[in-house]
């Protein structure tokens, strides 16, 4: 569980909620990305990623 979170809403993620979503991915319908916008979702992603608390 986060204690304190950069994003408003990062604190709902769960390890429990991590790992059904994991064990499921077959069962969830897919995320496309139009090309127009790969690049800068990528780019949000990866800084997302990268933040230490």
């Amino acid at each position: 569980k986060l204690h304190r979170s950069l994003c408003l809403t990062m604190y709902q993620i769960t390890l429990g909620r991590l790992l059904y979503t994991l064990e499921n991915l077959d069962t969830f319908e897919r995320v496309e990305v139009p090309d127009s916008i790969q690049h800068f979702a990528r780019v949000a992603l990866d800084r997302m990623l990268s933040l230490q608390g």
